[in-house]
């Protein structure tokens, strides 16, 4: 064989920009065969063209020499079809038949690495969101000022009944409920449906902020969408209702009075300064239109990345908002504020010591203070407190004294909770904060 002619494949290889232009073609192609029309699925074709012929330059250059001799083989095998169209994508549309290549391309470890990457894209929104358009037509369907949103996740699937009862007592208040989750039992999803109650599919990524993050994106591309709502409460399941749907109803209702002000405002049930950083616990956070407008806001869940790590989610994401706000002049609140804990409760002192808590940065009032945040009218308690802390005696064994008539539900719900948490899947899965 001649070697001159094989010293210049390389010459035949096009520049990198008009590869990129003829793998998006080739995507383009795929997916006019697929008859489908779907910018994320374009993408996620495009990029992992783009992996395969990146990570196998050998494969790519066998087949440039192929095409250089021009002795394209008479193959049915789509994975061998699919190596020529990457090789040379310029010349594919022509010669090469396009039906199945889609598939071929679905099987690679390519197309995996592009979608988890796509995933945590953190502009990607929409690749997250389950049927994303879908969920802004349900949303504008019917006109509320007022938004509650509850992220959920439970490897069984579970949705307690304590929260549903929560939920709906919320929509006969006059908000709009959507309920975030990456996976719901059928029973679960049926009854949500019979309350009214808006689902949203998402991916399992990067926990609740994670949701709070898509959510925020979702309203803010479309003005109509951001404009049409004057409070946003963002929630979590890393809580459950405690004292009856009405006490929560009232609860939340109080949160919205002070929303009722003029200028930027976010408020959470509690405020922690662990770590020595001054933030808002991100079980409950509400915002009103002046900050939902504000650019800060925008900026801040645009440029959150994505990521599963519990850890870093907290400092750039819990820690970060709060700083975030506080260093835009945004007036943040707490309704029940870490020194109202300390300072109007007597039996404080005995409590943190119980815990080992000896200064405030080690304080989390959710669960070192819970007793007096619930003595303070607030109506959430935290499942981390109940089947995880280590304390003497276990929390779950004062919560019976801390019921009433109205807990009937929460009492069913945690015989459901406790089977999911000491499952086997609940450490692997995604929670929320």
């Amino acid at each position: 064989m001649d070697t001159k002619m094989i010293m210049k494949i390389p010459k035949q290889k096009p520049r990198k920009a008009s590869t990129g232009i003829a793998l998006r073609k080739l995507a383009a192609a795929m997916q006019s065969k697929e008859g489908t029309s779907n910018k994320q699925e374009l993408l996620l074709s495009y990029k992992a063209l783009r992996y395969l012929r990146s990570d196998r330059p050998k494969i790519i250059f066998a087949f440039q020499f192929i095409w250089f001799l021009n002795r394209l083989p008479a193959s049915k095998l789509t994975k061998l079809n699919l190596w020529m169209a990457i090789s040379n994508p310029r010349k594919l549309i022509n010669q090469i038949n396009t039906d199945k290549l889609k598939s071929s391309l679905k099987e690679t470890s390519a197309w995996l690495h592009a979608k988890q990457e796509l995933s945590q894209s953190s502009w990607n929104y929409k690749s997250r969101l389950s049927e994303s358009e879908a969920l802004i037509n349900t949303i504008k369907e019917y006109r509320h000022e007022r938004l509650f949103i509850l992220h959920h996740y439970d490897c069984n699937g579970y949705f307690p009944f304590s929260w549903q009862s929560a939920l709906e007592e919320l929509r006969q208040l006059d908000w709009k409920v959507i309920v975030s989750s990456s996976n719901l039992s059928k029973n679960s999803i049926q009854s949500l449906r019979e309350r009214n109650i808006i689902i949203s599919f998402r991916q399992n990524i990067g926990r609740c902020l994670g949701a709070y993050k898509d959510f925020i994106q979702l309203l803010n591309s479309q003005k109509e969408l951001k404009n049409s709502f004057n409070q946003i409460i963002l929630a979590n399941d890393s809580s459950i209702p405690i004292g009856g749907p009405a006490k929560f109803g009232r609860y939340i209702e109080s949160v919205s009075q002070k929303l009722n002000d003029n200028e930027p405002l976010m408020i959470g049930a509690t405020d922690s300064v662990q770590e020595s950083i001054y933030h808002i616990q991100s079980y409950l956070i509400g915002v009103n239109y002046q900050l939902l407008q504000n650019k800060n806001w925008s900026q801040f869940w645009a440029n959150l990345p994505i990521t599963d790590n519990k850890r870093q989610l907290i400092l750039d994401g819990e820690f970060g908002l709060s700083q975030s706000m506080q260093k835009a002049g945004i007036n943040i609140q707490a309704m029940h504020s870490v020194i109202n804990v300390i300072l109007e409760h007597s039996d404080i002192p005995q409590e943190l010591t119980s815990y080992g808590v000896h200064e405030p940065t080690q304080l989390n009032p959710s669960i070192h203070a819970w007793k007096n945040l619930l003595a303070a009218g607030c109506p959430l308690i935290k499942k981390q407190l109940l089947f995880e802390i280590a304390h003497i005696p276990i929390p779950l064994s004062e919560l019976g004294n801390k019921l009433s008539i109205y807990d009937s539900e929460l009492i069913e719900d945690l015989k459901e909770l406790i089977k999911t948490r000491f499952s086997g899947c609940h450490g692997l899965s995604n929670h929320s904060i």
